[in-house]
């Protein structure tokens, strides 16, 4: 009988605390009122794209839903004045963080 009150409690801990990180996840990374979902842009393709269309240095570059700021901070690094603009308020908070991280110049506006 213990052992089974025991399994019991055990699964229904991993089911609450399954939905509270989903829960959680969810709010950390969809914007519920304009209903997009962010997805990183991965480091290669990002290289990549500025492999393709060099920019000369000083141009001014924009990101638009530029999330956790990579893209910003790559653009930054290729002598780039670049800004993000992030609608979501906790990825705009992580992005200031990183700016902080990196002692990086771009500008990020919500």
């Amino acid at each position: 009988m213990q052992i089974f009150l025991f399994i019991v409690l055990c699964l229904t801990f991993i089911i609450l605390s399954s939905f509270y990180l989903i829960l959680i996840f969810l709010f950390l990374f969809y914007d519920i009122k304009n209903k997009v979902f962010f997805a990183p842009s991965r480091k290669k393709i990002i290289e990549e794209f500025f492999k393709i269309y060099p920019f000369k240095n000083n141009k001014i570059f924009f990101d638009l839903g530029s999330g956790d700021g990579r893209v910003v901070f790559l653009a930054e690094n290729k002598g780039l004045k670049a800004y993000g603009i992030e609608n979501n308020p906790v990825l705009y908070f992580a992005s200031n963080f990183f700016k902080r991280i990196h002692k990086s110049k771009a500008i990020f506006i919500r």
